[in-house]
């Protein structure tokens, strides 16, 4: 009979713990999981990826390298303050993958259909899991330490695999590829909902010229047109799988967030990793650098990957990309400011990161 294996880690989900859904996915995935695999695996429970997942390994009898990943996420989570809206439903992914594996980037392959479990648990169903090919590596955060020539190589093939990424192209911004997630907005839709708090909220922390600048960048993004391109949207070097030994890419991970977007919006998102969660530059060289050049030794390697030098990208995408910018980090430091002072103060100091990033760009005009 086939055994669920507890390795359990700590995790800060805002669902039920991973121990309360043991006898129910026992009992509920088992016979899924044995009509695909058959009767000779077992689950065993991972570290959570992110915020937002349970994750569990299908295990092969008698072998130490997992089959597949199986995603799982409840309701409770997609309806979390912190969280909901950076979840996305796992239809979407799917859609994703089979573009990116189509189109041969190191991806993931869904392997069948989204399963639908619509069995509650203390409160916290339905469930939604993502079954997906195991792909082996360590992530880039792991493997290399902040400003190595280690970072500097592996955020160079970042740049080039966000370059593949992009070429994945769409008639228009926020074209219909899934009944569900964000390719379903049209592009001023889609800024709309990503940016409505920020914008109904950070007038509070700005001066009114401030606040003038921050919303004319605003519109600027609303009234860009053209072709959309397939941005991963959280494309760090935690999601990104590496060969421990050769440092050769494996796989990239995570694509709930992905849409059709501009290649400035990826951009921004490497920078507000960076700059803001990732605290890796100081507030000072944070102002130093949108106020200069507006590229990082970090961020320049990330460039030259992606095949375009500083030159190209202050002349055509730096305002784009600060604009995103700044929108992610008002959001960021508007939330900390009015919610998440007393649910999370461990983030007080990417906080002020934030507002020394809005504040940054908004100086420059």
């Amino acid at each position: 009979m086939n055994q669920l294996n507890q390795s359990v880690s700590a995790t800060k989900d805002p669902g039920p713990a991973v121990e309360v859904l043991i006898p129910y996915l026992r009992q509920a995935l088992v016979p899924t999981l044995g009509a695909l695999f058959g009767e000779g695996f077992a689950l065993s429970v991972a570290r959570p990826q992110g915020n937002l997942n349970y994750t569990y390994l299908v295990m092969p009898s008698g072998s130490s390298i997992p089959s597949a990943v199986l995603k799982v996420k409840n309701r409770t989570e997609f309806e979390h303050p912190i969280t909901r809206k950076l979840s996305a439903p796992y239809e979407k992914e799917k859609v994703v993958l089979d573009y990116c594996t189509s189109a041969k980037l190191p991806v993931s392959s869904v392997i069948g259909a989204v399963i639908h479990l619509s069995k509650t648990v203390k409160g916290a169903g339905p469930f939604v899991c993502l079954l997906q090919r195991f792909i082996a590596g360590t992530n880039g955060r792991v493997i290399a330490a902040h400003r190595t020539e280690a970072e500097l190589s592996l955020l160079a093939r970042a740049g080039a695999v966000a370059r593949e990424i992009h070429q994945i192209r769409f008639s228009r911004f926020g074209d219909v590829v899934s009944r569900s997630g964000d390719f379903t907005k049209s592009w001023g839709a889609y800024l709309d909902n990503l940016f409505k708090f920020p914008l109904r909220t950070i007038a509070g922390f700005l001066n009114g010229q401030d606040f003038d600048t921050f919303s004319e960048r605003f519109k600027e993004l609303r009234n860009l047109k053209g072709q959309g391109v397939l941005v991963h949207a959280d494309l760090h070097l935690g999601n990104m799988l590496f060969d421990a030994v050769t440092k050769e890419l494996t796989g990239v991970i995570d694509w709930e967030r992905s849409r059709s977007s501009r290649s400035s919006e990826e951009f921004a998102r490497i920078l507000y990793e960076n700059f803001v969660l990732g605290q890796r530059f100081t507030v000072t060289e944070i102002a130093e650098t949108i106020s200069s050049s507006g590229v990082t030794p970090q961020f320049a390697n990330f460039l030259s990957g992606y095949g375009i030098g500083p030159e190209e990208y202050q002349s055509s995408l730096r305002r784009e990309t600060e604009t995103f910018l700044a929108l992610f980090c008002a959001g960021f430091w508007t939330r900390w400011e009015l919610e998440y002072k007393v649910i999370r103060p461990d983030w007080a100091a990417p906080a002020q990161y934030a507002q020394q990033v809005v504040r940054s760009v908004l100086g420059r005009g």
